[in-house]
């Protein structure tokens, strides 16, 4: 492709900055669909057959056809026309495409670039909660699904992971990456490197030299490692620490003197451990406790910052500790419902300057970046683009800027890596691809190397019957990108499923059969809706949205028509309609606190219903009893309620117990169930005191699950997620 940008009619193609603008205004365009219109108009009115198309587009790529069919059609979408109605792109029958709009040249600079983009839309699934535990924790490490153990499932799976790992060959590991724009501190082009090829990595972090990296496995048993490994590849990687039960954060080198630090949390620790250990070896000396979940070192490695979330004091607070003695003063505090953001602290090379991210509007959950003076605490801002999440920070080794992790505000999940000029606040996107990157970012002191962790991901729906799981069978086949079921299924009384899968960029409900047949999108696409339930008849749903802006409980029939928000004033989530479908009950944050609330299927007032940090409430099936995570004064429970909102009864989980997506009663009532972040499902009998996993699911993590009204059917999402550590290089 030759950079030339091209003008259209109220079009223009710009090539640099990858954008098409239509009177001066971007329209969106996925990366593949933006170069499948570029390759069309650059070919001056020539024939291109799709076997052309497949050559220049995804050169090198294994991919199906459907890839051309769907990219065309969101080209078309873009350009508002109909395949029978053209207006720029005419579809000769059997031989190919042609672009027949007058086409004006721009000036452009001249040169190639090559690339290759891979297919899919990848997430993160991620615990987001504000009021969790002491140590208030927004952390964005990734959980790793690890691979299933044989079972009759692998009659299909095997298969499908087979295809999986043809796309991933393909498509060279992420070999090559566009450039987005000319910038001082963004290079002209980069390349990549992938350093593990395991697909269960967690966190990761390279040495100041850029010679070494540190990184987390996380086991097939829900267990993590921590690793040592040589960037060129050339020696065995080494074991620092076997795998363990206890979650591992925070991987940092100190600047000096050969050491590893890591942070564990879990119930042995006091709001998470910092643990120091020989670059090579050895024993692991504890040195001390409170201190989050990340930190990062001052140039001189004389003291290190990290971020301290506090319920009691509704505070989240900078702190900066001394190395020696681990004396420590609060640098900055702000809030506890406009939190800095634990992963993100990370000092600058001058030692002058800490950058950190910030929630900066309650009612949205935007965050912003900002430097704060390392001595004196002032606090600045550095940009004001409302991110929807800043999960990493890395300063240039000479100040002029910092590389990030971020996801735009209309990107839920799929962030990515961007640089940040200094003091301008100027953003550049690095690489133009669709994988999301996880809150994990080193940057060699050359400047020249970026370690970043990269993940991909898919999901299906399977159904079985309830009292014969073992025989269940795929019944959705997206390989890559839709996200079927990733967040949310219910069964409708008629028995058909209502699901969350994507449409473009947005995540909204379909409907379909048990069988998979007669999928139909109800919602249309705005955003970000998922979460949604149905009413005991059927007719009526209910979601959470942030298609207005703010994230709001909203209401529609079953088909999806009379949609309209009943809440306001943002951070609105996780609604359950009543079995009789009179009342929805969800979860507002304020202040730093979550608490659950009521309100009626109409609108109106809500109330409140638990005066305690509570999230993910259920109705029973008799609407007599609401079960919910439950944060009592010392510790969270599973809790079961009466419709008063008193404690009727309250469970331990265990360490792996997974409520995102919610909690599901059974049919009858008599117990309450919720994922594993590893393994299956756990389901808690009512009058039992410990939970027991359901039998003869896969023995893999899960994503969303629920029974039939009758009972008979059982549909649950498999997934799978590939994360890997990845070093791109050539930055300057």
């Amino acid at each position: 492709m030759t950079q030339q940008n091209y003008k259209f009619e109220e079009f223009e193609l710009n090539f640099l900055k990858r954008q098409l603008t239509r009177d001066g205004e971007i329209v969106q365009l996925n990366p593949k669909a933006f170069d499948l219109l570029y390759t069309l108009v650059e070919s001056g009115g020539k024939l291109l057959s799709k076997d052309d198309l497949f050559r220049i587009v995804w050169d090198g790529q294994i991919v199906e056809e459907s890839n051309l069919t769907v990219n065309m059609s969101a080209i078309r979408k873009a350009l508002g026309e109909r395949a029978s109605q053209p207006r720029f792109i005419t579809t000769v029958s059997g031989q190919g495409y042609r672009f027949v709009g007058a086409v004006t040249g721009l000036d452009g600079p001249a040169g190639t670039i090559l690339e290759s983009h891979t297919l899919a839309r990848i997430v993160v699934e991620e615990e987001t909660e504000v009021v969790e535990s002491e140590q208030v924790s927004q952390d964005k490490e990734i959980h790793a699904l690890p691979p299933a153990k044989k079972s009759f499932f692998e009659r299909f799976s095997v298969t499908v992971m087979a295809a999986v790992l043809i796309v991933f060959a393909g498509i060279g590991g992420y070999l090559w990456l566009r450039l987005q724009a000319k910038s001082p501190s963004v290079p002209r082009a980069i390349s990549m490197k992938r350093l593990t090829n395991l697909g269960n990595v967690t966190n990761a972090a390279l040495s100041p030299d850029g010679k070494l990296f540190a990184y987390t496995l996380q086991e097939k048993d829900g267990r993590r490692s921590l690793w040592l490994g040589h960037v060129d590849g050339g020696s065995e990687n080494i074991n620092l620490l076997p795998a363990t039960e206890t979650t591992i954060h925070g991987i940092a080198f100190a600047p000096v003197g050969g050491s590893l630090f890591y942070i564990l949390t879990g119930d042995e620790y006091d709001g998470g451990a910092l643990f120091k250990v020989r670059v090579f070896g050895g024993a692991p000396e504890k040195i001390r406790e409170r201190i989050g979940t990340y930190i990062t070192f001052s140039p001189d490695g004389a003291r290190y910052a990290f971020v301290r979330n506090d319920r009691e004091t509704r505070r989240s607070s900078l702190i900066a500790a001394n190395t020696g003695d681990a004396n420590e003063r609060e640098i900055a505090s702000r809030a506890l419902s406009l939190t800095f953001n634990p992963t993100s602290p990370e000092w600058s090379a001058d030692g002058s300057r800490i950058a950190v991210s910030a929630v900066t509007n309650e009612t949205t959950a935007a965050s912003d970046i900002f430097t704060v003076a390392a001595d004196g605490g002032s606090v600045s801002p550095l940009t004001n683009l409302d991110w929807n999440g800043v999960g990493a920070l890395v300063w240039d080794p000479d100040g002029t800027g910092m590389f990030a992790v971020a996801g735009e505000r209309e990107a839920r999940f799929e962030s990515q890596i961007w640089h940040i000029s200094y003091p301008s606040g100027e953003r550049r996107r690095i690489v133009s691809d669709l994988n999301v990157y996880g809150s994990a970012l080193g940057l060699s002191s050359s400047g020249n190397e970026l370690l970043v962790l990269q993940a991909q991901h898919y999901s299906n729906i399977w159904v079985a019957p309830a009292e014969d799981i073992a025989a269940a069978k795929q019944v959705t086949f997206e390989l890559l990108g839709k996200k079927s079921g990733w967040d949310t299924l219910e069964w409708t009384p008629e028995g058909r499923i209502a699901y969350t899968a994507f449409s473009d960029t947005s995540e909204t409900v379909w409907l379909m059969d048990a069988d998979g047949k007669n999928a139909k999108q109800i919602i249309p696409d705005g955003r970000t809706n998922s979460h949604h339930s149905l009413s005991g008849d059927g007719t009526k749903m209910v979601f959470d949205s942030n298609r207005g802006g703010t994230i709001e409980i909203w209401a529609a029939n079953a088909d999806g028509s009379q949609m309209r928000p009943l809440t306001t004033g943002g951070n609105n989530s996780q609604p359950h309609i009543s079995p009789d479908g009179k009342s929805i009950i969800y979860r507002s944050v304020g202040d730093g606190a979550a608490f659950l609330r009521i309100i009626s299927a109409d609108g109106g007032e809500s109330t409140v219903f638990t005066n305690k940090t509570a999230r993910w409430p259920r109705f029973s099936p008799d609407g007599q009893f609401v079960a919910c995570v439950y944060g009592t004064d010392k510790e969270t429970k599973l809790a079961m309620l009466n419709t008063d909102g008193e404690v009727v009864k309250l469970f331990d989980f265990p360490p792996s117990a997974n409520f995102n997506n919610g909690i599901r009663w059974t049919p009858d009532g008599s117990s309450l169930t919720y994922r594993d972040w590893n393994n299956g499902i756990w389901v808690q009998k009512t009058d039992e005191s410990q939970p027991a996993r359901l039998e003869n699911l896969p023995a893999e993590k899960l994503y969303s699950y629920g029974w039939s009204r009758d009972g008979k059917r059982f549909a649950f999402t498999r997934g799978t997620e590939i994360r890997d550590v990845v070093l791109v290089s050539d930055l300057k």
